[in-house]
């Protein structure tokens, strides 16, 4: 990695402004003109490859004889240090997949439009010079001024560009290029393409711009893979209610499994979805299609080697809590945990106590038992407390927090009996309590931030699912297994490592967590704990009390 200030080939270091499987990208001061560029430089080992450094030379002249103004201009390439290097035009804004995070539920049409017209028009350039992308997603689109009325998208990194009269590998050792997620089935398959596999990629990131989601997810890359070969094209509509029926068929046709039932451009994938996006209806000619070819067979062709594994990106999981001290010979540590309003906080406070447990590191395990153990009442059964067995959400928005009310008799919890599954209860921090906590059971529609009862527990056991959190009662051997009730649409204060139970807290997608905790979005709520996630979300299913699986992403 190079340090600002540094030389390279010429260049001074300004600051790494980015990193990938193909390099990195350095913000440099060019040697003799008066501007910055981007300066990529490419990892050792593809330097090193003699296949790969010819073609790099090769491509690199064809990609920078390739001008467009939605292409990032290439300046100058060579090698230095053993390694090989371009230099590009210095893009100030921001990078789609970027962009994607600032909103997870899709980009404006206005912005998504603008995307598929800028990059279509330009990859229709590079084909026309006989160039391939082979990589479009949305990394790989950069967008300046992305809130102005006319935001400027450039296409970018042409690293991995191939001519279409080349059909040799590209590497010496087969290796596949390109990102699973958005290639097309006959480029997964090793066979030859052309610039319909482009429209195929271009289709998928403006589906993941569209809608926050990308068109085939699977658990890992054999599945993903399958998926594009042989599931058929899902319906944006079905994600994003406002768009018309017609944007699926511009869809169903730019990510056909067949090139020849693909449009004759990526030119024409914009002009049809522009059309569909404006309620206006499709032409014939938009709309009509070829017979259907059989999808391609999932079997891979003798020069295709699959790509390296699929590391999915870091995602947020809750330490473990134990409130009360665990047995000696126990190795689990803190679990999950929880908070609640305000309100109910003051309420719990009034009607009783639950002594809980206590810290949150090991240092504090066994060190309190104390507490009332008589506050309140015995717990009875409610019938409006169980769970929404039924329910399922799918990307929707649940009811905004105002328009639940609170519950205005919580019953104390001292004991896990006093709770059945399905039953929801809050944790809530007792004031002065050096980490002991005060359990309520609350009515599950209740406003604020509650858990199902999962299960009841013996002190030895485990709960079914990795993300259920545990309470243990000093007063009791047995120790009670807990799933978040979490709403789609809805932002929660969800605690990392050294994080209290008390601390999760449903809030606002602008409140600031606090210190040891993170703000996730619930994207999906599902009965269903199969469910797919898409990159960069994270999964939690659950078995108790009932199936339930979530789909969360940090906001």
């Amino acid at each position: 990695m190079r340090n600002p200030g540094d030389i390279f080939a010429g260049y001074t270091i300004i600051a790494l402004i980015g990193r990938g499987g193909m390099g990195e990208i350095y913000l440099a001061r060019h040697p003799h003109l008066p501007r910055n560029e981007a300066l990529k430089v490419l990892p050792g080992d593809l330097s090193s490859d003699p296949m790969y450094r010819q073609r790099f030379v090769r491509e690199a002249e064809l990609a920078s004889s390739v001008v467009h103004p939605s292409i990032v201009t290439i300046f100058n390439s060579g090698e230095y240090a053993g390694h090989l290097w371009i230099a590009m035009e210095y893009i100030d804004g921001i990078d789609g997949l970027k962009l994607l995070r600032r909103h997870p539920a899709g980009l404006g049409m206005p912005t998504v439009l603008a995307v598929a017209r800028a990059v279509g028009s330009a990859l229709d350039r590079a084909h026309a010079t006989g160039l391939l992308h082979r990589d479009v997603k949305p990394a790989n689109i950069l967008v300046a001024d992305p809130d102005g009325a006319e935001p400027r998208v450039l296409l970018a990194d042409f690293g991995i560009a191939k001519s279409q009269q080349d059909v040799s590998q590209l590497t010496s050792t087969n290796m596949f290029l390109g990102t699973v997620a958005y290639s097309a089935p006959e480029q997964l398959l090793g066979e030859q393409v052309d610039g319909r596999a482009d429209q195929y990629s271009l289709a998928a990131t403006v589906f993941e711009l569209m809608t926050g989601r990308q068109p085939f997810t699977g658990e890992n890359q054999a599945s993903l893979i399958a998926h594009h070969l042989n599931s058929p094209v899902p319906r944006p509509s079905s994600i994003r209610p406002d768009l018309a029926p017609a944007v699926d068929q511009v869809f169903a046709r730019a990510l056909a499994k067949s090139p020849t039932d693909r449009y004759e451009s990526c030119g024409a994938f914009a002009a049809a979805l522009a059309e569909a996006a404006a309620g206006r209806g499709l032409s014939a000619t938009a709309i009509a299609r070829p017979p259907v070819s059989p999808a391609p067979s999932f079997t891979p062709a003798p020069s295709f080697t699959p790509p390296p594994s699929f590391t999915p990106p870091p995602s947020f999981t809750p330490q473990a809590y134990t409130a009360a001290a665990p047995p000696p010979d126990k190795t689990s540590r803190l679990l999950i945990v929880l908070s609640v309003v305000a309100v109910i906080l003051l309420v719990a406070v009034i009607v009783g106590v639950a002594w809980v447990g206590k810290g949150i590191s090991d240092s504090n395990a066994g060190d309190k038992s104390g507490g009332d153990k008589n506050a309140g009442a015995s717990a009875t059964t409610s019938a409006t407390t169980g769970p929404r067995s039924t329910e399922v959400t799918d990307g929707t928005e649940s009811p905004d927090p105002a328009t639940r009310t609170p519950d205005t008799a919580p019953r104390p919890v001292t004991i896990p009996s006093e709770v059945a599954p399905g039953d929801c209860v809050t944790v809530t921090e007792q004031a002065g309590g050096g980490g002991t906590v005060l359990v309520s059971r609350v009515t599950c529609d209740s406003s604020g931030f509650n858990f199902y009862a999962a299960s009841l527990i013996g002190s030895g056991q485990s709960c079914s699912s990795q993300q259920n959190s545990v309470i243990t009662f000093p007063s009791s051997t047995q120790k009670l297994c807990l799933t978040p009730n979490f709403y789609a649409g809805q932002c929660y204060q969800i605690p990392t490592s050294g994080g209290s139970l008390y601390q999760y807290q449903e809030l606002s997608c602008s409140t600031a967590p606090v210190g040891g905790a993170l703000r996730a979005r619930v994207t999906r709520r599902s009965t269903d704990v199969s469910l797919s996630c898409t990159t960069g979300e994270t999964r939690w299913t659950f078995t108790d009390p009932m199936s339930l699986g979530y789909c969360l992403v940090e906001a």
